[in-house]
């Protein structure tokens, strides 16, 4: 080989090495190049795909049927797995549920886990008003001696699954951290096989994050004429 095809091919691959190495700031091998042409929200820092959050709110509270509580933050009371919301009707900008939860006997029976003990479903009426701005969930509970309300904020929505929680801040060493103390619903559909935006996003963002509903309960069923 001469000397000047020698310099050449050296120049070519110091090049390619130079361009590997330094392009979008990525330490890199052809194996990963394409990861590093990816928007920063497909990435995390394993190299592992991320999904980004949707705001689909209204999409997914106007559905017909059930929404089935399938995961929350913290501790999961053994009334929580037979919880749904049933879409009723549209309103104008009120969007109105019928909640379905089926409530111990006594909180001492809840408190300890008791295998068996007797339960009373109950019904409430919510209305549900949907911001503009998509990122806030105001939740009225229609009783029949008061009503309370409260304002969410909307973690991930879509056709599928709909996160929304209260916010607090966790203060760490460098940065401030937006997490939110959760609950998750998901259409039927969905409760066996939950979309792996909706798993991911929760577990990212959500406060001690417990999905606790993978199969609908058949016991709950008694509890309802339908659902």
């Amino acid at each position: 080989m001469s000397r000047r095809l020698q310099l050449n091919n050296f120049v070519t691959a110091s090049s390619k090495l130079r361009y590997n190495s330094t392009i979008m700031g990525c330490n890199i091998s052809l194996i990963v190049l394409v990861w590093c042409w990816l928007p920063p929200e497909y990435m995390t820092v394993y190299g592992q795909q991320k999904f980004p959050r949707t705001y689909e709110t209204r999409a997914f509270l106007t559905q017909r049927g059930y929404s089935y509580l399938v995961g929350t933050t913290g501790p999961v009371n053994l009334s929580d797995r037979c919880m749904r919301s049933y879409y009723l009707y549209v309103s104008g900008s009120e969007i109105s549920h019928q909640l379905k939860y089926v409530e111990p006997e006594s909180e001492e029976a809840e408190t300890n886990s008791v295998e068996y003990y007797e339960r009373h479903p109950k019904e409430i009426w919510l209305a549900l008003f949907w911001h503009h701005n998509k990122k806030l969930l105001d939740v009225v509970v229609k009783g029949e001696s008061k009503t309370l309300q409260e304002t969410f904020h909307v973690v991930h929505a879509n056709t599928k699954c709909l996160i929304i929680g209260s916010a607090y801040k966790a203060y760490g060493n460098k940065e401030t951290k937006m997490n939110y103390d959760c609950t998750m619903w998901a259409k039927k559909e969905a409760v066996k096989r939950l979309p792996k935006d909706c798993e991911f996003i929760f577990l990212k963002y959500c406060n001690q994050p417990k999905i606790f509903l993978t199969a609908l309960e058949s016991e709950c069923s008694d509890y309802y004429i339908y659902g």
